[in-house]
């Protein structure tokens, strides 16, 4: 073959690749981390005030839930104990000038301080998680429930027509059709079908819109995927499918405590790990990291972005890809011509 060609395709070659060599999945980084949250304090007498009167504990803040929307990354603190300021938060940089502060990244009351207040019934007040499908719908789970062996990870799948979900005391996952809980007289114990076994017990899940289902699995600090779009083609229907192809998404020694799951609108995981089993048994110390925040590329975006019909977000996710798909298809016109102009010329 003529030098001049073979160079040509292997240019093409590493463009392509460049352009479209990121692949399906990603490794997951560390994007934050912290040895104590720390907050943006109007100045450094409030934050003095704070923690002389123990509203702010540090060691007390642990990041909890996750949630990413229009470039802002959302994150909970429940008050499991006393000295929790704010409950509902944003991620932001520190102002420079503002050197009492013990962190470059930090968190911002949502939507403000004032909505913080404990013991105002009209202000958050224990925000576990929250949902966001659009700036008009905003739904946050404002309490937290104490329990030794309840529901803790829950997920819908893509079509909403199930709920799948699994007790922090053990290993089971289960399924139940929507329609059933649609219904109050239903009874749902009737309905409930077990579709596998976790690799351990877990905390947080989510689906995407592929409908994979991601979940913590905390004895070996990992996230797994179950790609039960794969198995719905095998068993025939999502009623009859049972949990099979199972794979590790993200493992690291660091992960302790895979806490919340979140999918954002370009096809990215996030996770937060807390250490909640030394948080929960007051051991964290100031002298390690105990909070991240981590991000894997995945290649799909959460089940709250399917149906583009009702919903104005997924409206704007999908303007987003269609940005996308449009600038990939000109650059390949673009590539394509190219090499026709040196084909044409060797």
């Amino acid at each position: 073959m003529n030098s001049k060609l073979t160079l040509a395709l292997a240019l093409l070659g590493l463009i392509f690749e460049i352009v479209f060599g990121h692949g399906d999945h990603g490794d997951a980084e560390s994007l934050f981390q912290w040895t104590t949250i720390d907050y943006n304090w109007p100045t450094r007498a409030a934050r003095d005030t704070a923690i002389s009167t123990r509203k702010y504990v540090p060691l007390n803040n642990a990041i909890n839930g996750i949630r990413v929307y229009d470039n802002k990354i959302f994150v909970t603190v429940p008050r499991f104990g006393d000295g929790v300021p704010s409950t509902l938060n944003t991620l932001i940089n520190a102002h420079p000038q503002k050197r009492f502060l013990t962190s470059r990244t930090v968190l911002q009351p949502y939507p403000r301080w004032d909505m913080q207040k404990e013991g105002n019934c009209t202000a958050f007040q224990k925000v576990q998680n929250i949902e966001i499908v659009s700036w008009t719908d905003f739904k946050v789970l404002n309490d937290v429930v104490h329990v030794t062996n309840g529901v803790n990870g829950i997920a819908i799948s893509a079509n909403f027509d199930y709920v799948y979900y699994s007790p922090i005391a053990g290993t089971a996952l289960y399924q139940i059709p929507t329609k059933i809980l649609r219904n109050a007289s239903s009874d749902f114990s009737a309905h409930v079908r077990k579709v596998g076994d976790k690799p351990s017990q877990g905390d947080g899940m989510i689906m995407s819109t592929k409908n994979s289902l991601y979940f913590s699995v905390l004895a070996k600090n990992a996230v797994a995927m179950w790609e039960l779009h794969r198995d719905i083609e095998k068993y025939g229907s999502e009623g009859k499918v049972m949990m099979d192809t199972l794979t590790y998404e993200a493992n690291d020694p660091t992960m302790e405590w895979v806490d919340s799951l979140a999918l954002d609108s370009f096809g990215y995981l996030w996770f937060t790990t807390s250490r909640l089993q030394l948080y929960l048994n007051k051991q964290l110390t100031n002298d390690s990291i105990n909070f991240r925040i981590w991000r894997a590329f995945v290649h799909e975006p959460s089940y709250a972005y399917f149906d583009s019909r009702t919903r104005s977000e997924s409206n704007h996710i999908h303007s987003h890809n269609s940005s996308s798909n449009i600038e990939s298809h000109t650059f390949v016109h673009f590539a394509l011509f190219a090499l026709l102009i040196m084909l044409k010329v060797l």
